[in-house]
């Protein structure tokens, strides 16, 4: 409560006499992002009869006063319906069970139970009777409310957020706006950027981790949580970097480029500087016009280590890094594997004719659950999180019990949200030539026919959602013996890391949200003109 009246003053006054100062533009909006955060939280522990707490009269009235000390910012004025019903509803109990003439309730503060007749009075009367808040700071970020509903629309037909508000809903998704500018910035610097097209996946991002970690009371910490924001939104442009710059070299090249990775990784694990990859005369040329094979090494290396050595995961296990370290690799070795495999798809000469993948190196059982589930950067961000919550160099799990089944858990989540992104992206895939879950030769039965054009896609998508559902129960098996073997505190943050993973699968399923290869293509291609360009000027 105090926080927030402090806050709201402090925005109020930097209105006023620093209105314009460009160097405050950051400190607004991470003041603003801890403002709505507490109105988050203080939601979120509300009881069912509109009352706080275990002594309902002074928490109550501390509650509605940290709500009216935050509900008068412009960037909650969309909100400002559902949070005055909020503060009116609980004056009204309040009002009922405030008996000012009793005693004081004893509230447990720092150490010791506290309570004083004078300032308990003294907060019911002011909850009672104060004024809504009337705050003109402006937040440096634009946001619309028109966006936010249209995003809540969507939102709220998603399985997690079946039992949220819609002002919960809301709130997450400011909360994750207020994110984003930071989130910017600590993707930038790694994957080439420059002048290309603002994807929409640094839209979404925050907010699954916002959301996710709502519905579970907020078992991450914020910083926890932006960290694992810039992991997502670095998954997503690897996978576009992978796919776009990588993916259109000659099939020839790519065992330099798995050279390159082996090399980079097997340095770190020596504590060595890895030395520059031994490109031959044709790999040194430059490739599609001004790619050189050399670029790539060096741009994998800069987010390799920049991932190992993120500061703060300093403080993680031996083994914690070492499992980040492995699966890093792989979800880099397994973008190649899948370049391959796309480039004997494409070879097919009957595969208009054939939906079927006619040279898989082994079973779709076989597949999904390692080079396809490595592709997603689930098992990858998984051991991230795990570093990032590790303390004192001690393994987050400590048991083999507890090791194996976590394992197993990243494992069938991110299997899981393979599946739904193939079972949402089947149009995309086959207009691309890329590997999907259905080209396996598994989802056709014998003598069924299999050309593309007229291939039964329903029945087809049937039996993929058939498999994700058990994957489903796989994954909820796990997670309930996870549980027998570690704390609570655990156990809830693993559930937001699955929330969040499976709620880019249900995304997925609702609406497509990899860009088609040909954009990407295009964007690349208008930033080689454009510095091909000053190339020329000079």
């Amino acid at each position: 409560m105090l926080m927030s009246q402090c806050l709201a003053h402090a925005l109020k006054e930097w209105e006023n006499v620093f209105a314009d100062a460009v160097d405050l533009k950051t400190l607004k909006s991470k003041t603003h992002l801890v403002l709505v955060q507490i109105l988050e939280r203080t939601i979120q522990l509300r009881n069912n009869d509109a009352s706080w707490g275990k002594h309902p009269r002074e928490e109550t009235a501390y509650a509605i006063l940290t709500i009216n000390n935050i509900a008068g910012l412009p960037i909650l004025s969309h909100l400002a319906a559902p949070l005055q019903s909020i503060l009116d509803s609980s004056r009204k109990i309040l009002s009922e069970k405030a008996n000012l003439s009793s005693e004081p309730e004893y509230l447990w503060i720092e150490k010791v139970t506290y309570g004083s007749c004078i300032l308990s009075k003294s907060y019911i009367l002011a909850a009672l009777k104060c004024s809504s808040s009337n705050l003109t700071a402006k937040c440096p970020l634009q946001i619309p409310a028109d966006d936010t509903t249209v995003q809540a629309n969507f939102y709220s037909k998603l399985p997690l957020f079946a039992n949220s508000s819609d002002l919960e809903v809301k709130a997450s998704i400011l909360e994750g706006t207020l994110f984003s500018a930071t989130l910017r910035q600590d993707c930038a610097g790694i994957f080439p950027r420059k002048n290309m097209r603002e994807e929409k996946y640094l839209r979404f991002i925050p907010f699954t981790w916002t959301g996710g970690n709502n519905v579970s009371n907020q078992a991450l910490s914020a910083d926890v949580c932006r960290e694992m924001m810039t992991i997502s939104a670095l998954i997503y442009q690897a996978d576009e970097f992978m796919e776009s710059i990588v993916g259109s070299q000659p099939s020839r090249l790519l065992p330099q480029v798995v050279s390159g990775i082996n090399n980079i990784f097997d340095a770190i694990d020596a504590r060595q500087n890895a030395e520059p990859c031994q490109l031959n005369s044709e790999a040194a040329l430059y490739l599609n016009g001004s790619t050189r094979l050399e670029d790539i090494i060096d741009i994998l290396r800069t987010f390799v280590e920049f991932t190992v050595y993120h500061p703060h995961i300093s403080g993680a296990s031996e083994y914690d890094l070492w499992q980040l370290r492995l699966n890093l690799r792989e979800f880099l070795l397994s973008h190649l594997t899948q370049v391959e495999d796309n480039h004997r798809l494409r070879a097919q000469k009957s595969l208009e004719e054939d939906a079927t993948f006619q040279s898989p190196t082994g079973s779709f059982a076989s597949w999904i659950r390692s080079t396809s589930a490595n592709h997603t950067g689930g098992p990858f961000a998984f051991s991230f999180l795990l570093c990032l919550l590790s303390r004192d160099g001690k393994d987050y799990f400590s048991s083999v019990e507890a090791k194996f089944i976590a394992q197993d858990v990243s494992r069938h989540v991110s299997t899981m949200c393979r599946m739904y992104n193939d079972w949402g992206s089947i149009m995309r895939d086959r207009k691309e030539k890329n590997l999907n879950s259905i080209n396996f030769p598994e989802f056709y039965r014998t003598g069924e026919r299999t050309n593309t054009a007229v291939v039964d896609e329903a029945g087809v998508k049937k039996r993929l959602s058939q498999l994700f559902h058990y994957e489903r129960q796989c994954l909820n098996l796990a997670l309930a013996e996870l549980k027998n073997v570690c704390s609570e505190q655990k156990a809830k943050q693993i559930q937001v890391f699955c929330d969040v993973t499976d709620l880019y699968g249900q995304m997925y399923v609702v609406k497509d949200l990899t860009p088609e290869l040909k954009k990407r293509k295009q964007d690349i291609e208008l930033v080689e003109d454009a510095d091909l360009k000053k190339l020329k000027a000079l």
